[in-house]
């Protein structure tokens, strides 16, 4: 409008030297065992295609976080919090760490680089100065990720045959089958409710609250199908959860769901307490009425006044709420429930819905057999 003041900004060009290159160069080549991880960030089809190309032809592992949107570089490693959850970790331990995006959610990742960190360290952002999550960065490299993966490609020379490489894509296909199969020894529980949902859901934006759905999907993986994942990572806690998805799903026609605690939805229910209309976000959430997170954290778990202080007991459903904002509502308590209301949950394509599943609040106790699992699988 006339009189409103437009100010050009202009970025301005980060390049590096031939001779910064050359220096990249050197130190890859020094390594034998070079590993890519990414963390937190949007997708990129552009980035995506960048890292297919870069692992193909250098035969390098990328592993990828739950909120890192790489779950569909073909042959990426998505669970780390699986493989790196054995006692022999010392065999896994990078010459070279590249890194990009922002924080982890996998906490037996970040514990892993910090007691087996890489000699050489980089670290790939092209603004602000990184936090050194693991304690080890050598080269903060001011690029984006995309043109900087694009440009190392010229600098190493391509390498068809690698045991660290296949070491790491046995790890995964064995992650993959060991969380299945304990799956299906145990009854009916949140990361088996979990399982069936991301089973049915195909092309969705998958939104993931905390504190222990964002978790349980890390442990499980999702497929190449999802559109893109998000989650209210970094300050974490339960905040804003729900309103991220609802405004989300408002900028776009993508089908958006949303897999969430009971404490985290009702805390924040007034996402919906507006005019708009919603048709395409669907919402599961795992109501074990109380904060199950603090049965799985070693440090409130062992708590005498765990239950009275620490688990916010509710008795809570959401069906008054879907009645008040006009949305569809499914219940289940069960497996056999869950996979019939997902069916009808995902053709309700032009509907806005709750699925409310009932679980028994006994995840402490599955998570840690799970861990004994993993740790026994490896022995």
């Amino acid at each position: 409008r006339q009189g409103v003041p437009v100010i050009n900004f202009r970025q301005p060009k980060k390049a590096l030297h031939q001779d910064q290159w050359e220096s990249l160069q050197h130190q890859w080549e020094s390594a034998t065992q070079i590993l890519i991880v990414g963390g937190q960030g949007a997708f990129s089809a552009d980035l995506t295609g960048k890292l297919e190309t870069l692992q193909s032809h250098a035969a390098v592992p990328v592993l990828g976080d739950v909120v890192s949107n790489l779950h569909r570089v073909n042959n990426a490693v998505t669970h780390p919090e699986i493989i790196l959850g054995q006692a022999k970790l010392a065999q896994f331990q990078p010459d070279l760490l590249i890194t990009f995006g922002g924080g982890l959610v996998s906490k037996n990742l970040k514990l892993f680089l910090r007691k087996y960190p890489a000699s050489i360290h980089w670290h790939v952002q092209d603004s602000d100065f990184p936090p050194d999550t693991f304690k080890s960065i050598s080269d903060i490299i001011p690029l984006d990720p995309e043109i900087f993966f694009s440009k190392l490609k010229e600098y190493i020379a391509p390498k068809k045959n690698s045991v660290w490489y296949q070491d790491w894509q046995k790890q995964e296909t064995e992650a993959r089958k060991s969380i299945q199969e304990f799956l299906h020894q145990q009854d009916f529980n949140e990361l088996q409710a979990v399982d069936l949902v991301l089973k049915a859901a195909k092309k969705v934006h998958l939104h993931l609250a905390n504190s222990t759905p964002v978790r349980w999907v890390d442990l499980i993986g999702v497929a190449p199908e999802t559109i893109e994942i998000s989650a209210n990572r970094g300050t974490s806690g339960i905040d804003g959860c729900t309103s991220t998805a609802v405004g989300h799903a408002l900028c776009n026609t993508d089908q958006h769901l949303l897999i969430t605690g009971d404490m985290a939805f009702f805390y924040d229910r007034n996402a919906f307490w507006h005019q708009y209309q919603i048709p395409n976000l669907k919402i599961v959430i795992l109501n074990n009425h109380g904060g199950g997170i603090f049965r799985l954290l070693d440090g409130s778990r062992k708590q005498p006044e765990l239950e009275e202080l620490f688990v916010t007991k509710q008795n809570l459903t959401a069906e008054n709420l879907a009645k008040d904002f006009g949305m569809n509502y499914l219940y289940c308590n069960n497996a056999q429930d869950l996979t019939k209301n997902l069916v009808y949950l995902f053709e309700l394509y032009d509907q806005a819905c709750i699925l409310e599943i009932e679980l028994p609040n006994n995840m402490g106790d599955i998570y840690q057999k799970l861990k004994a699992s993993i740790k026994n699988n490896y022995e």
